[in-house]
């Protein structure tokens, strides 16, 4: 059976545990998107620009601020 909800396109996850970006894939995986996932604020930033610059832009971004190193720099 062919599922009525369908899309395309990138997502990125900030998130440093396995087991969200483990849910999110799956959740997403079967509607066409495809998951790029980094725990670390500088390499999400670079992934970013990266896309920005290539024209594939990210469609949605997924940002844990709960990692202790947003916390920081938000206090």
């Amino acid at each position: 059976m062919k599922n009525q909800f369908s899309g395309e396109g990138k997502i990125l996850l900030i998130d440093e545990e396995a087991i969200i970006q483990k849910a999110l894939d799956c959740i997403l995986n079967p509607f066409g998107f495809s998951v790029v996932y980094t725990k670390n604020r500088y390499k999400t930033v670079e992934l970013y620009k990266k896309a920005y610059r290539n024209s594939c832009q990210f469609n949605f971004v997924f940002i844990d601020f709960t990692l202790s190193a947003w916390k920081l720099e938000l206090n």
